[in-house]
Parts: structure tokens; sequence; C-alpha cells
């Protein structure tokens, strides 16, 4: 009626090639010409998801006549359809020039980080070996952390989310400010590639493994090591600590898993069983333990008193001895949610034993971490084709589902006949 612009919709990073409105006038559709789509909310006037056709142009965008999916058609031949109400992506991550390796949620729930560098620890040089902090609205770059000169495998955030603790290929252990993204500290000790490190729950001390064998205890202040934690007799893949920071679990090439006494830097128990566990996270109670294996993508929960396994999922395929298979709980403790080498990512009811949902988007098979936020509505995933992406996890309750339904319904307009028929008012004018 003015010719006013009223909003500016943002988030696509090639040419728009396409756009469609749905039918009630409440949604839009736009693809790009690097193969991606974004559904909006012109209500609220900002994304509600993302979906990636492939590399290719999309030519042509259209809504059902019902609005609840829509076609894309790309320049490569694909025809693709896209089901509305149940997408799952939120948002993608670009910018990392390498295999994305590690994510992670801030406390507050409000950024994002990721790290990058080569997938194969043997290899450690790669193009971007950084740490990057993301705005979870937007997608935007916040800050990068430049220092390693190797790959980044893993890293951690302290518990007030104001420092960063890293793990690299190149050996040391180093801890950013992440509101500057200075280095603080460079901590050296470690004879072979870090591969795990984490922040004790009050902040105070670090914990790092490396393919030495080798568990360290690190005051942060000082930047001294604590404790050297002997015993396993291969490579050390995964490390996490328990809530009330007491003990901390490893695994590693010897096929063990060791939990620690981080007070006394001694070894509690041992499981000689497991093949390869890539992926350990304590229950948030801290009696249980879910671990992935690397060798047949299985996911075992675990009883820690009694040693006894509670479940094993069979989820993932794809894997094999160089296979990773993360982990990770929901804040409640009933669900979990791990990744694998197919390209999947897996949600799971602990309780009744079965899968919830499956998740998938990357461009490459190869998915190598996953992290839930604080307040377990979402995750994260990071992997080889050097993205990220948010993924919506929350399923919501009957009048939660209501209530969506009765503010993104469409009703069509009766005609006269109808109003006539089943009285209906306002009747037509005669």
């Amino acid at each position: 009626q003015t010719g006013e612009q009223t909003a500016v919709l943002e988030g696509h990073t090639d040419v728009i090639m396409a756009v469609a409105v749905s039918p009630d006038g409440r949604r839009a559709i736009s693809g790009d010409g690097d193969g991606e789509l974004i559904l909006w909310d012109l209500v609220k006037r900002k994304q509600l998801a993302r979906f990636k056709v492939n590399s290719a142009q999309v030519y042509d965008v259209a809504f059902t006549p019902d609005g609840r999916m829509a076609v894309s058609a790309a320049a490569d031949g694909a025809l693709m359809g896209w089901d509305l109400y149940n997408a799952a992506e939120i948002r993608r991550f670009t910018g990392h020039t390498a295999p994305v390796l590690d994510v992670a949620f801030s406390p507050d729930g409000k950024t994002i980080l990721s790290s990058s560098g080569s997938s194969e620890p043997g290899e450690g040089l790669a193009e971007d070996n950084s740490i990057r902090l993301w705005d979870i609205d937007t997608g935007r770059l916040i800050r990068s952390m430049v220092g390693h000169t190797h790959s980044v495998f893993q890293f951690d955030v302290s518990p007030n989310g104001k420092t960063v603790l890293s793990a690299s290929i190149d050996g040391t252990v180093r801890l950013w400010n992440l509101t500057t993204g200075q280095e603080i500290r460079r901590m050296e000790g470690h004879q072979a590639p870090v591969m795990n490190v984490a922040f004790t729950p009050d902040g105070r001390r670090g914990v790092s493994a490396a393919l030495d064998s080798l568990v360290m205890v690190w005051d942060l202040e000082t930047g001294q090591p604590i404790h050297h934690l002997t015993g396993h007799e291969g490579g050390i893949w995964s490390l996490d600590i328990s809530p009330e920071g007491r003990t901390a679990l490893t695994s590693a090439d010897d096929n063990a898993m060791i939990l620690w006494d981080l007070e006394t830097g001694q070894e509690v128990r041992r499981w000689q069983e497991h093949i390869g566990a890539t992926g350990i996270d304590f229950s948030p109670n801290g009696r249980r333990v879910l671990h992935g294996e690397a060798e047949n993508g299985a996911v075992i929960e675990q009883d820690l008193e009694t040693g006894r396994e509670l479940h094993v999922f069979q989820g993932h395929t794809g894997t094999g001895t160089a296979g990773r298979t993360r982990v990770a709980y929901l804040p409640n403790g009933r669900l979990a949610l791990s990744s694998g080498w197919d390209g999947s990512l897996v949600l799971w009811d602990l309780d009744a034993g079965r899968e919830i949902h499956r998740f998938r988007g990357h461009d490459s098979p190869y998915i190598y971490d996953v992290a839930v936020s604080p307040d377990g509505r979402m995750a994260l995933s990071g992997a080889t084709d050097k993205t990220v992406i948010l993924w919506r996890l929350e399923i919501p309750t009957p009048a939660e589902l209501t209530a969506w339904i009765e503010a993104n319904r469409y009703v069509r307009e009766l005609t006269c006949a109808e109003r006539e028929t089943y009285r209906i008012e306002p009747f037509c004018a005669e």
C-alpha cells in the first residue's frame, strides 16, 4: 500500500535464486546459489529452519497448497520435497576451512564454539587450526582463537563461561580468554598429541589426556601439573569428569576404561572389555556413564557402581577400527544423543531402550562431535564437511502442540453455499 520496506531477512551467503510465500502468508522459503534453503517466519521476521540441498544452485521453490511441504528444484536436476513442520535443522554455521573436530555450547546457551584441523592425528597440519565463537541466534562469527600450530582436536568451556581450555595435536594444552580471544597460558608436559581436555566443576583445575597414555591434572592458576595419572597402555581417546568433580573416566587404545580419583591421582576401577570407546559422558547424577564404541558403533549405558551394562544400542553403521561414536546425555538423564560415522545423529529414550529420532543433514558421513544445550532443547554437530549444524531436539507436549496448531493453522474462506448449508455467519449478501 505504501511501497515502504517493512523487513530485511538476512541469512543467505550466496545469491538468492528463488523465493516463495506460503498460502497463509505467514512463512516464506528461499533458495540460493549454494544449494541452501531457508524457511522464514514473516510475522516474527526470523529464520525457522535451514535445509541443505547440495552444492548445486536452487532454481525454484514452491509450497504445497496446504503449506505443510515445500519442493525445491536444483541445477543438478534434483527435485526434493521438504517437511516444513518437522524441520530439525535450525541453523548451519560455515566458515571453517578444515574439518570441524569439536563443538560445545557456552554455559548460558547464547553462543556456541567449534574447533577445527586435520581429522588425522598423524597429520595434524591443516589450513585452519582455530577455535571459533559464534552467535547462536544469527550464526555470526564473533571471534576466532588462533595459536595452536596443529589441529585443535578438543576443547572445553569453563563453568563460568569466561575461559576455554584446548587440546591440540601440537602436544600443548592452552587456556584462552573467551572475551578477548587471547591466550592466557600454555601448558606443556605431554609427549604426544593431546586428544582430550576438561575443566573440573570449580574451574580451578584442568585435566588432559593424550596419545602418550598419560592423564595430567593441571593447576590453571600456575599452569603446573598436580598429578600424572598412569595406567593405560595405549593412546587415550576419551575423557570426562564426573558432575561433582572428584573422579574422571578415560578410555584408550588398550580397550580399557579407567575411573580415576582426581584428589589422590589413583586408579579407582578398570573395565577391560571395551573396544575403543571414542565417546564418554557421565550421567547428570554421576551414577551412570554413556560411551560409544568405535569399531561397531554401539552406544552403551553402564552402571558405574556395579559395572553392569544397562543398555546396548546398535544404531550407527559405517564405523570401523578408526570410527568415532560420540555420546551426550540430555539434562533430564532419560534421553541421550549420539553421533557416528554414518552421517547421522540419533536421539535415544534410555528408559524405553529405543530410538526416538534420527537426524541427517551433513554433507559428509564423518561426524566428529555432538553436544547438547544446557536446557536440552538443542544440539550441535560438527563434521568433516567443515560445518556446524544446530538441531532442534525438543518434543512438544500436547498443550504446546495444540497451541502451535492454533497459531499456525490455515482455514480457507468458506463459500456462500457452505455458509448457508452449515448456518455459519456472516452469510453472504443477496
